[in-house]
């Protein structure tokens, strides 16, 4: 509770600042602690390996992971040693998959590694308990770690090393770790605002701590620096330090998410010195804020109970009949907006993910608070926000790949309708012995041939017209032979048949260099086609192979669909697991949101209530307000 000298500062103060200063600390500690660890050898002997570093380095750890994991399975690093582990096991941490983590750790230790690669799996495997708050455990690992530890973790080492130093309140550890960390390093920002908040639990904040400089390089360390001034004014008026408070508030940049409590402490301070004038100016430029979050609700009251101090009773009893309005507007925000959580996770998922939602009123879709920002910004909360967007991201990849599996699964079924169509009167079988056959045959023609050609056989060459007279010549001379065998005169017969055989022989001699090379190209011709024939059976073997191939494919396809389907399952009951840890947690803010309207509902009516009061005692004539009908 904030010490702070007025009369009412129980109801008017803003307590969230107690219980919001243990989620600053742990979200500083862990926004740090989310940085990639990188490799330590940078010799790349495998192509694969230095692929999947390539999308590493690029920041795409999604694909990075694919990659390790296609190159797992197909064993293709062999000259890298434990070096691929280290980094999975950094990426696998950096995405929360802390079991992951803990099984690669564990598995490069066992190994008995090289004592550099030794190092750097003790620092991660400390750095993993660091971030699921074992911290015995983490100092543990980290005291494993040897000198020989790689550059790349030099400064993260030291600086969890100081974060656990600053744990157990050991400030000379903290310092010495600290001043180990490169100068150069924003660690050194995070260790100081952690530092100062610990002063502050300490209750041993002074005002020389204003002279700090806070580094203001880029955004992050714009708004760690507004949370460090922000938390030493609140401390600074509890130790009733209202210049020293006033100082630290003005170091607070307009923009920033933080302005309305700095702007709230502001004015405390001033009413704290008196100046009811100045305080009541700050409150109202808060009060008149169109959405009445924790600020702007005790801005409500702090003027209300500025104009009170300055005598001006009927303005305080204006604005106070103003904020019970607007705290029962802004109850009646909240109560949609738990409605719309309630039927489903669209809205809240777009608040998670800042993305729009169709069926989410923008209003109270715009709707934020601080104290929503803070539990949004948390660094566990961000983790299961970045799962939930790459699980989002995954899904859709699915589906995607399911689409194109589809449309390669349609053209392969058609492909394989209409070639078994065609096959599907064809015998491979009976085809291949029919060409088999056929080729016998020529191999036996073409024996014949050689010996005809070897032995002179003239005939065996004849040309159809004369291979015929050959048959009639045959024919005649075995008519002869009978008639001669009966006993008739055939001997004239005989030497007219004699002369034809003579003139056919001639004949046959004469062509027989022609005939012989006539036969030898028909082969020829017959051998093309029977090559031909071979192709074609050939190509038909490999349709019908093709054919066998495509049943394969879609086997494949459908065994690959059911795993994809699969995953999109297992990617869908772990976003009803992180949607529901967010459902709680939104749920809770929300109860917590009604029951402090609620009381500042009944701190106004009460103050409505003892003006009423007082000024009837003194006589005076106060406006009388129906508070039952509000």
């Amino acid at each position: 509770m904030w010490r702070i000298r007025l009369t009412r500062p129980k109801t008017l103060l803003p307590r969230y600042f107690r219980t919001v200063l243990p989620i600053v600390l742990l979200s500083c500690v862990l926004t740090c602690a989310a940085a990639d660890d990188k490799p330590n050898d940078n010799t790349i002997s495998d192509l694969d390996y230095g692929v999947a570093l390539f999308h590493y380095y690029q920041g795409d750890h999604q694909t990075a992971l694919t990659e390790f994991a296609i190159i797992e399975h197909k064993g293709d690093i062999q000259h890298q040693g434990l070096s691929p582990q280290l980094v999975k096991g950094g990426m696998s941490l950096s995405y929360g998959l802390y079991d992951q983590a803990n099984e690669i750790f564990d598995r490069v230790l066992k190994a008995q590694p090289a004592e550099k690669v030794k190092a750097d799996a003790w620092f991660g495997s400390g750095k993993l308990q660091y971030l699921e708050g074992n911290w015995r455990e983490a100092q543990t690992a980290f005291e494993r770690v040897s000198d020989v530890l790689s550059d790349s973790h030099h400064d993260d080492f030291y600086y969890f090393q100081a974060q656990l130093a600053l744990k157990e309140q050991d400030i000379e550890r903290y310092k010495q770790f600290k001043s180990q960390i490169s100068d150069d390093q924003p660690l050194h920002s995070y260790l100081s605002h952690n530092y100062l908040l610990q002063k502050i639990a300490n209750d041993d904040l002074s005002s020389s701590e204003l002279s700090q400089e806070f580094s203001r390089i880029d955004a992050q360390s714009i708004a760690l620096a507004d949370r460090s001034y922000l938390a030493m004014g609140y401390d600074f008026i509890e130790q009733s330090e209202q210049h020293a408070a006033i100082t630290a508030f003005k170091q607070i940049t307009l923009d920033s998410y933080l302005f309305e409590p700095a702007l709230l402490g502001y004015g405390w301070a001033l009413n704290n010195l008196a100046q009811y004038g100045q305080a009541k100016s700050l409150f109202g430029q808060l009060a008149s804020r169109v959405d009445a979050n924790y600020y702007v609700q005790e801005a409500i009251l702090a003027d209300a109970y500025a104009s009170e101090l300055l005598g001006d009773f009927e303005t305080s009893l204006a604005i106070l009949q103003l904020g019970i309005t607007k705290f029962k507007q802004h109850q009646n925000s909240l109560e949609v907006m738990e409605q719309r959580l309630s039927v489903g996770s669209a809205c809240y998922r777009a608040i998670i993910l800042q993305q729009v939602a169709v069926n989410c009123d923008e209003k109270h879709q715009a709707f934020i608070d601080l104290a929503l920002i803070e539990m949004l910004s948390d660094s566990q909360f961000s983790t299961k926000r970045e799962q939930l967007q790459q699980v989002n991201d995954l899904s859709q990849q699915f589906k995607q790949q399911l689409e194109k599996l589809h449309t390669y699964q349609q053209m392969l079924t058609e492909k394989q309708r209409t070639a078994q169509t065609r096959l599907s009167d064809i015998k491979l079988s009976d085809l291949k012995g029919q060409v088999d056959n056929l080729s016998a045959k020529r191999d036996l023609l073409a024996s014949r041939i050689d010996e005809a050609k070897r032995s002179k056989r003239s005939v065996f060459f004849l040309p159809q017209p004369l291979l015929a007279r050959h048959d009639k010549i045959t024919q005649a001379s075995t008519k002869l032979e009978n008639l001669k065998s009966k006993g008739q005169n055939v001997e004239v017969a005989e030497q007219r048949l004699d002369l034809i055989k003579r003139m056919f022989g001639w004949e046959s001699d004469y062509n027989f260099t022609v005939n012989v090379h006539q036969t030898q190209h028909f082969l020829t011709q017959l051998d093309q086609h029977l090559s031909e024939l071979k192709m074609m059976y050939q190509q038909l073997s490999q349709h019908v192979n093709e054919v066998a191939n495509i049943d394969r494919e879609l086997s494949a396809i459908d065994d690959l669909s059911r795993r994809i389907t699969s995953q999109m399952s297992q990617s869908n009951n772990i976003t009803e697991r992180i949607e529901q840890a967010f459902s709680q947690q939104l749920t809770a803010y929300f109860k917590q949101r009604q029951h402090e309207l609620n009381r500042s509902i009944v701190v106004a009516k009460l103050a409505i209530i003892r003006m009423q009061d007082a000024s009837f005692s003194q006589g005076e004539q106060l406006p009388v307000t129906d508070l039952g009908s509000q």
